[in-house]
């Protein structure tokens, strides 16, 4: 009885310090001019305590070794600038009051504007430290990447490749679903609202018929039959611990089983598959076709599902173009209000993402770079085409922000790292 006595009192009396302890003071961080906020940039402070923007684009400060005391912050953010003192320092002062609030501004010095983080935790953590955000609620998955998206009716699915699990569990080939209105938003803030296409209580688990393997899914469409039926097909990747590809093969979603399900596979990772992003195009007086591109159109298929399912003589191998810097990764749309075609590609010069425009799918390309990411990389961007309309002059574009690029030193940015960043470019 004792020992619970003296356990409840130092409960009580450790709550009763955590209700003393100072409110944090929130850090607003907004673009020069547009004053629009700027999710997703870093700070530095002088003893390497990292900051990193909520999609809010505010920071709560509440270290006690912060609060009430002059704090430099150094900024680290990609496209995001200050001026540089005389001795090359970027960023401000602030002496952060309890409760408080303070506000900076920051150059825009990229083509694309951040619009927020799309995955992941804690995407308004700073926010609900200072008491806002609270109807916020999270998915579990810490980590979330590699996205195929794709139009079903009046809704986007949503596929990641990557999940990790506040566990520690990875899980592949995940997915969830928006209505088509609710992303990307003009500006920000984005407030991601997905359903979770399966597993229990919002958890995500695998849309793969074989939950253990570790695969990729590429390529996502819909396709219809010669009797007007649609289906929904992709093509998978199976991985060995190595990481080496063991197989690739097409597969269909069942809605029965609410899993892909295997058609037919090959041995080993092949460039001859329908893998990439799905666009559709048809030139005048041809028949219609899907052109799977990554960036760049790489298989032109016959816009049908027995066409897909054929392979063969069915599938049509198209060269890769020459473009400045050279493409990773990336995907394309036609934007109709530019008269353009363009991709969104990651260069093969560490870090740096590029715009690439064409007045057709098959080029030629004119490149120009769009940001760099220094010391990080930013994989798979994914151009949201569903949301062009006849006006848009502006394409939105998602990918990973990751450590498995870039240049120089890498660092390890707290919660966006392995996570998506959206961003809108206009295009003129």
């Amino acid at each position: 009885m004792m020992n619970l006595t003296a356990t409840l009192a130092a409960v009580i009396g450790l709550a009763a310090n955590c209700a003393d302890l100072p409110a944090p003071c929130g850090l607003s961080i907004v673009e020069k001019g547009s004053g629009r906020i700027v999710p997703a940039l870093m700070f530095n402070t002088s003893f390497a305590v990292r900051c990193v923007t909520d999609n809010d684009g505010v920071i709560a400060l509440g270290a006690p070794d912060i609060l009430g005391k002059d704090t430099w912050f150094g900024i680290e953010g990609y496209g995001y600038e200050l001026k540089k003192d005389f001795i090359g320092n970027a960023g401000f002062g602030v002496k952060p009051k309890p409760g408080g609030s303070e506000r900076r501004e920051v150059d825009r010095e990229m083509k694309a504007v951040c619009l927020g983080r799309l995955t992941g935790s804690g995407i308004f953590a700073e926010s609900q430290k200072l008491g806002r955000r609270a109807e916020w609620r999270e998915l579990g998955d810490m980590r979330r990447y590699d996205v195929q998206c794709v139009p079903l009716g009046s809704r986007i699915l949503w596929i990641w490749n990557r999940a990790v699990m506040a566990d520690g569990r990875t899980v592949c080939a995940v997915g969830a679903a928006t209505d088509a209105s609710a992303l990307p938003p003009p500006e920000p803030p984005v407030v991601p609202s997905y359903k979770v296409m399966s597993g229990e209580a919002d958890m995500f688990t695998s849309l793969f018929e074989k939950p253990d393997w570790t695969v990729s899914l590429s390529g996502v469409t819909v396709l219809r039959d010669s009797a007007g039926k649609q289906h929904l097909v992709a093509v998978y990747t199976r991985y060995g611990d190595d990481g080496k590809a063991l197989s690739t093969g097409l597969c269909e979603f069942v809605k029965s089983r609410r899993r892909f399900c295997m058609l037919k596979a090959a041995s080993g990772e092949r460039d001859d598959f329908p893998v990439g992003h799905a666009v559709r195009y048809a030139a005048a007086g041809a028949k219609p076709v899907v052109l799977f591109c990554d960036p760049f159109p790489r298989i032109e298929v016959p816009d049908s599902y027995e066409a897909w399912r054929a392979g063969g003589s069915a599938w049509k191998k198209l060269p890769q173009p020459e473009v400045e810097s050279g493409a990773l990764s990336g995907s394309m749309a036609y934007v109709p209000g530019a008269g353009k075609w363009v991709a969104v590609y990651q260069a093969k010069k560490p870090g740096e993402l590029w715009c690439a425009k064409s007045d057709s799918p098959y080029g030629p390309w004119t490149s120009e770079k769009i940001v760099s990411f220094g010391s990080h990389a930013f994989e798979n961007p994914v151009i949201h085409a569903y949301a062009l309309k006849p006006e848009s002059r502006s394409v939105y574009f998602e990918g990973t922000l990751t450590n498995r690029g870039g240049e120089g030193k890498r660092g390890y940015v707290p919660r966006i790292l392995d996570n998506q960043l959206l961003y809108r470019l206009d295009i003129e």
